[in-house]
């Protein structure tokens, strides 16, 4: 399965290189305004940390799901991000759609 995964992404590496970007920069940019809207000032966050499960969505493929967890002002958030695929080389963030900021 990984090795099929692998020869799709390669033949088809132009097209979707081109969504993933848009679809990432459209899904940072939505993110980055939802945080200004709820009165974050991005360049004053802290870390918290990262934590992630393992998800088996496709036989074969163990995925996981990230949080990025953050503070500002006392309050805690957490960004997730699914469709982190775990690749013999290290891992690969398929599709970066996080379009939610969630206080904890």
């Amino acid at each position: 399965m990984k090795s099929r995964y692998k020869t799709i992404l390669e033949e088809h590496w132009t097209d979707f290189s081109k969504k993933f970007i848009d679809e990432s920069l459209d899904s940072f940019t939505k993110l980055i305004t939802q945080g200004k809207e709820n009165g974050i000032n991005w360049k004053k966050i802290e870390f918290i940390n990262v934590d992630y499960t393992l998800e088996n969505s496709l036989p074969g493929i163990t995925g996981l799901k990230c949080n990025y967890n953050f503070s500002f002002k006392d309050k805690q958030y957490q960004i997730s991000i699914k469709s982190v695929e775990i690749l013999q080389s290290g891992m690969y963030i398929s599709e970066l759609n996080s379009n939610n900021i969630e206080e904890k």
